[in-house]
C-alpha cells in the first residue's frame, strides 16, 4: 500500500525521508502491550531444598485453603501472575505443573490478589488524542508442602 493514499493527518513529520503514519504506530504499540501481558508468569521461591523429593504427576498436587491434616513441612513459595483473558483454573493448574516438579504433595493457596495497570500510548502528532488502556491483571500464590513420612 502506498502512503500517497492515507490522508495527511495520519503522518508524523518526515524522519529520515520516510512517512510512517500514526495509526500504524498506536496499533503496534497496542498489540505489544497486548502480547506482554498476555503471558502467564509464575515465580518461584526455595527455602527447604533438602526436602524436596521426585518429580510427581501434578494431578497428584492437591490444593487446599489451610494448613493440611498430618505431619508436613513446608519448603516453597510459588506465584503465578496473568490477566484477565486467563481462567483461574489455568492458573491453579501451572501451580500445580510447578509444585510438581519438586515433588510437592500439594499447595496451600492464598487469595487471589488484583491489580489494575494503566497505559498511555502518545504519539508527536498533536491532532491525535492519546489511546488510553487498562489491563487488568492477577496474582496467585501459595506455599508448597510435603508430608513427613
Amino acid at each position: 500500500m502506498s502512503t500517497d493514499s492515507v490522508p495527511d493527518k495520519y503522518f508524523f513529520p518526515p524522519a529520515g525521508g520516510k512517512k510512517q503514519t500514526c495509526r500504524i504506530r498506536s496499533e503496534m504499540m497496542v498489540y505489544f502491550i497486548f502480547f506482554v501481558f498476555s503471558c502467564i508468569h509464575v515465580n518461584e521461591n526455595l527455602y527447604n531444598v533438602k526436602r524436596q523429593k521426585k518429580k510427581t504427576d501434578f494431578h497428584h498436587v492437591a490444593i487446599v485453603f489451610s494448613a493440611p491434616e498430618g505431619k508436613h513441612i513446608v519448603f516453597g513459595d510459588l506465584s503465578v501472575r496473568y490477566n484477565s483473558g486467563y481462567k483461574r483454573e489455568t492458573a491453579v493448574e501451572y501451580l500445580q505443573k510447578k509444585a510438581a516438579e519438586y515433588g510437592a504433595d500439594g499447595i496451600i493457596l492464598n487469595p487471589v490478589r488484583r491489580q489494575e495497570d494503566k497505559w498511555s500510548v502518545s504519539n508527536s502528532s498533536k491532532d491525535q488524542q492519546p489511546v488510553n488502556m487498562s489491563v487488568d491483571s492477577y496474582t496467585l500464590s501459595g506455599v508448597m508442602y510435603q508430608y513427613l513420612e
